[in-house]
Order: C-alpha cells, then structure tokens, then sequence
C-alpha cells in the first residue's frame, strides 16, 4: 500500500477454501498444496511445518525418537486435511501414521490454542510457533524428522488482465516472498 498509495485493500481472512468466483473476490492467497482448477496460480512462498505440543503435554510422556512412538499421543487435527502424516528422515526414510484425534478443528490458529490448553500434539507452520518454541511454551516434537512443507500460492480468475492491480499485487507478493519465518 505503500507502493501505491491509491490503491485500497479489503481482506477476508479464513482457512477454509472458497470459491473466489463465487465471492466476487479478485485473489486469495491459499495455503497448502493446490488441486488442479481452471483459476491463474503462481507459487509466492513456502514455509517448514512442525510437529509442537506444549510442554506441559510433552512432560507426561517419554520423548519420542521415532514418528511410531506418537502412536498413544493425542493429536489436534485440522479437519481439513487427511488424519494420516507422513514424515521424513534425515536419510530419506518414509513413515506415516495416523492420527489419534480427540479435537478436529477449522483453523490452525485454533490447533495452536488447544496445543497449548495441553490437548495434544499439533502440525502448524513455522511462522505461527516460532514464538512459543523460543518461550520453550511448545516443544518441536521430533525435529530430526521433516513434514512436507506449506506451499503459499496467489490465485485469481483466469480472465484477469495482463496489468490489473491484480496481478501487480501478485507479482509484488512473489518478488518480496510473502512468508517467512519472521512473519
């Protein structure tokens, strides 16, 4: 906005997927990992996701070394994605269990606020725990072991024009790489 200062902005935050035709908006900023579809996307960022409890939570249970040792844990899952995780070692090494949810929920900051009531273990992005592991409130649980990253992708109707202030925002966003871990 500082860029163009005519320009005037209306977000609608939410993390559930909307048709933006539908909603007569002229882009979304998606998260995650993109299905095929007949709108424009362009990749503007990406960010690790970590397996956190709280600390408290962590506490009552012996330190896992391997994802199969999560097996008993509760987890807090967003129900917007599948219940089983796949995780990644160091030498390449695949394991995936499922999850063992008593809270299903919308909204990762949701997952972060039931992580840290104590209710289980949570998936989120780096940006929205950084805080937490740096308080030592969460814990990175198993950190030699990755999740597959965050895609952040800029979405808008195909029929958009070539120098609309849609697509200069979303040139801006991917020159100036949306999310970072400091975000």
């Amino acid at each position: 906005m500082q860029t163009y200062p005519k320009v005037n902005l209306s977000l609608n935050y939410t993390d559930q997927v909307i048709n933006i035709m539908d909603e007569g908006l002229d882009l979304s900023i998606r998260v995650g990992w993109l299905e095929d579809s007949s709108l424009m996307a362009r990749k503007i960022g990406e960010s690790r996701r970590f397996l956190v409890a709280s600390s408290k939570y962590a506490s009552k249970h012996q330190p896992p070394t391997h994802p199969n040792d999560l097996k008993q844990w509760d987890w807090v899952h967003f129900s917007m994605r599948g219940s089983t995780v796949d995780f990644t070692s160091q030498n390449g090494e695949v394991v995936c269990i499922c999850e063992k949810s008593r809270v299903n929920v919308n909204s990762a900051l949701a997952i972060s606020h039931f992580v840290s009531e104590n209710l289980g273990l949570g998936i989120l992005p780096e940006n929205l725990v950084k805080k937490q592991l740096a308080r030592e409130e969460f814990i990175h649980i198993l950190p030699n072991w990755q999740l597959k990253p965050l895609g952040y992708y800029a979405v808008w109707p195909n029929n958009a024009r070539r120098e609309n202030l849609t697509l200069l925002l979303v040139r801006f966003l991917a020159k100036r790489g949306l999310i970072t871990a400091e975000d």
